[in-house]
């Protein structure tokens, strides 16, 4: 289980390369999850609402994992 957003998630999605996971929640919170580990990236800035759909483009997870 994954556990982090204080409201209940409204999307999730994986990348491409099925190495992250994106889930949004109605806390206004995105989190960044080890599709591999199932443990916690990070989370992103949060947003002025509830988050409604999110993307992951490659060329982003690639960087994100590096940074970790």
């Amino acid at each position: 289980m994954l556990d982090g957003h204080v409201g209940p998630a409204t999307c999730v999605v994986v990348s491409p390369e099925q190495c992250v996971i994106a889930s949004g929640s109605e806390d206004a919170s995105v989190i960044l999850w080890d599709a591999n580990r199932l443990k916690y990236i990070r989370q992103l800035a949060p947003h002025n609402g509830p988050i409604q759909a999110v993307d992951i483009h490659p060329y982003w997870v690639r960087k994100t994992m590096l940074v970790k």
